[in-house]
């Protein structure tokens, strides 16, 4: 009689392997978000003052354009946030 099937040490050799891979991505994958979102940061920064220099020049104040960028800004995490809430109050409901 041939059983067909995985025994207890090849299934324990790819939990082990499977283990070591994520021990390596894991580190890069979030450095890697990280860096990403500093980017984003910065890039807003540099559209903030770009689009301040102009509204300075023609007499605008410095302080309502900032006030809109950043009402604009926690506009958009406030949604992610909401998201995230409704997207967990979800799968709370489906377990």
């Amino acid at each position: 009689m041939k059983n067909k099937g995985f025994t207890l040490i090849e299934l324990l050799a790819v939990i082990i392997i499977l283990g070591v891979i994520m021990l390596i991505a894991i580190p890069s994958v979030t450095r890697y978000i990280n860096d990403s979102r500093k980017e984003t940061y910065i890039d807003t920064a540099k559209q903030i003052v770009k689009g301040a220099i102009p509204m300075v020049n023609g007499g605008e104040s410095l302080m309502s354009m900032i006030q809109i960028q950043l009402t604009i800004f926690q506009h958009h995490v406030f949604q992610q946030k909401m998201l995230c809430l409704v997207l967990s109050v979800s799968l709370n409901k489906h377990m």
